[in-house]
């Protein structure tokens, strides 16, 4: 069920505008509307800081996890002290240190490398030979190219790495070399370059540790970042404030049940208070509240990003029954299943911070996928199941023409139950007929699927069903007062006619999908044992095999639950419902951390 909203608007004097903004905040129940976007100086410092918690963290976190057993990490005595903010301080100097040194050791191995063909030497002796008159200068030239060396200058090879040789010229005048280039006299010897690496590198293994060490206080930044969130919260509340002279306003909303606790609040503060219904032009938050089996769906709602809006109707239980249905189908194998079930209990015992839901939808799926895959016959793929097993099987399920009907009658029941649904909420208007003529029209269609795909007869009355069932869409889709303006759904209703026997259809997919699961595994059972016994390297090589195809198998079936499963649910479904899926999540302001430090 959503819960019915109303549109909050609270008036109070500049001067008791944080303690305003701190009642409601204890209040908890208003959802803030800003009148204004919010911006100012405390606004951006407060995002800046939240974003800077949230990066630190996020680099710790990943340093922590590729270094769970990193030596230094086991007993951070030096870091035991750090309070956040230095521990944010020190992370992000070291960060710039490693940058840093990371960078020198690049232009260092840059130096080198261009060093080293050129052999040991002390460049200041070289400078002090020129004082005496003696030049020593070196050059690079293509391998076996033509040089022009002067006469009296004396060449000294020194290396080659395939494209050239290195060597250098001694002469009493600066000499050159035709067919060469000449390579500058660095600043620093070879040696005194790789010491400087090495250094470079012990310092930079030095930061790292440090950073490892740090990453073992990750979770000291959680309050302070939740904090900081909250903050950052209380700003964005107090910049979208409107005002008016000495007085300032805040809009939002809040659940209905909830006015009378605000209204006496406003009485104790002395605030002006509006409650009013939203307008047709208001976008209200969407608070879904519904009884505890139904609650599980939220989850899927949540995974996918979907919430119906405020004015749309909530479909949760019809969502979680077919969803239900569509993955034990789609999945469809009893050891499957069991195998689901088993995982859920391990996780329901060593749970640690599972998002709300998980175990309860978890168990569902598991439980409708083993009664499937049982009243289908499905394990693993085996054909030859124990008498008591095969008495078990439900018939419709074994038999593929069979199960390709019922696959259209959930569609159509499916489509059908969206516009019985539409119908009761529309009533008495006389556009809650037009909905009862789709509900004719896919049933109509349930049978003009059977007769095309299955070769089924079409049953007695179905032509007349069909012109009752478009008569009534005709008739009673848009009221004669909005005939005109609404005229471009008549133009366009045809193709939405047509189009309700593609959505009838497409619910084949689920005969389809969990067809080709079935036959895909029985082929390999076919491949592994259809020859006779086999030995004990032969079993384990087919215990291999077959663990990576049951594994490849469990992988394709969720995959389709996310393409089909959902899709049945949030497309066909919602469409012939009307939903479009605008809502957005309540989310009132209210105190999550106890904290004085947020006391402006």
């Amino acid at each position: 069920m959503i819960v019915p909203m109303s549109k909050i608007t609270v008036l109070a004097l500049a001067a008791d505008q944080a303690a305003t903004l701190h009642a409601l905040q204890n209040a908890g129940v208003l959802h803030l509307n800003p009148l204004q976007p919010p911006a100012g100086d405390a606004l951006e410092q407060a995002r800046r800081r939240v974003e800077r918690i949230r990066r630190i963290q996020a680099v710790l976190s990943r340093i922590a996890r590729e270094h769970p057993e990193h030596p230094s990490a086991t007993s951070p005595s030096s870091a035991n002290d750090i309070v956040p903010d230095r521990l944010m301080e020190e992370t992000d100097q070291c960060l710039q240190t490693i940058q840093d040194l990371q960078n020198r050791r690049h232009a260092l191995a840059e130096q080198i490398r261009v060093l080293e063909p050129l052999g040991h030497f002390d460049p200041a002796l070289i400078r002090t030979l020129d004082s005496h008159h003696i030049f020593v200068r070196l050059f690079r030239a293509p391998v076996r190219a033509c040089l022009k060396i002067p006469d009296g200058v004396i060449q000294i090879p020194l290396a080659t790495d395939g494209r050239y040789d290195h060597f250098a010229l001694i002469g009493s005048q600066e000499p050159s070399c035709g067919g060469a280039t000449a390579i500058p006299l660095p600043e620093r010897s070879l040696n005194d370059l790789r010491r400087e690496r090495a250094e470079v590198e012990g310092a930079l293994h030095d930061r790292q540790g440090r950073l490892v060490e740090l990453s073992r206080l990750t979770e000291r930044l959680a309050p302070f970042l939740a904090e900081a969130e909250e903050r950052l919260k209380w700003e964005e509340a107090r910049a979208g404030m409107g005002a008016k002279g000495p007085v300032v306003l805040l809009q939002g909303y809040a659940p209905r049940r909830d006015v009378p606790h605000l209204q006496r609040l406003a009485h104790r503060h002395g605030w002006g208070l509006l409650a009013e219904e939203p307008a047709a032009g208001d976008h209200p938050p969407t608070l879904i509240q519904n009884p505890p089996w139904i609650r599980p769906v939220h989850l899927v709602f949540k995974l996918i990003g979907i919430l119906p809006g405020y004015r749309e109707a909530d479909v949760s239980p019809v969502f979680l029954l077919f969803f239900t249905l569509f993955v034990a189908m789609l999945i469809g194998d009893a050891v499957y299943g069991l195998l689901f079930l088993g995982l859920t209990l391990v996780l329901k015992r060593h749970r640690t911070r599972l998002p709300e839901h998980v175990i309860p939808l978890l168990s569902i799926l598991s439980v409708a996928t083993f009664l499937w895959g049982v009243m289908s016959g499905n394990y693993l793929g085996i054909e030859r199941l124990p008498p008591l097993v095969e008495r078990m099987k439900v018939p419709l399920l074994t038999d593929p023409i069979a199960l390709q009907s019922f696959c259209f009658l959930i569609g159509a029941t499916h489509l059908s139950v969206a516009h019985a649904w539409n119908a009761i909420r529309l009533l008495p208007s006389p556009q809650a007929i037009a909905h009862l003529g789709w509900i004719g029209l896919c049933v109509a269609m349930y049978a003009v699927a059977n007769f095309l795909v299955l070769g089924v007869a079409l049953p007695s009355g179905f032509f007349g069903l069909l012109i009752l069932s478009v008569l009534y869409i005709l008739l009673f889709t848009v009221p004669p007062n909005r005939l005109r303006a609404e005229a471009v759904s008549l133009v366009t209703l045809p193709l939405s006619l047509i189009g309700n026997f593609g959505d009838v259809v497409s619910y084949l997919r689920l005969y389809l999908v969990s067809t080709a699961s079935v036959v895909l595994v029985k082929a390999v059972n076919g491949i592994l044992f259809g020859s006779g016994p086999l030995g004990w390297a032969g079993m384990i090589g087919a215990g291999v095999v077959l663990f990576f195809v049951h594994a490849l198998n469990l992988m394709l079936a969720s995959l389709a639950v996310l393409v089909h499963g959902i899709r049945l649910n949030a497309l066909e479904f919602s469409t012939h419902m009307g939903i479009q899926w605008l809502g957005r999540p309540y989310s009132p302001f209210r105190k999550e951390i106890p904290s004085e430090s947020l006391n402006p």
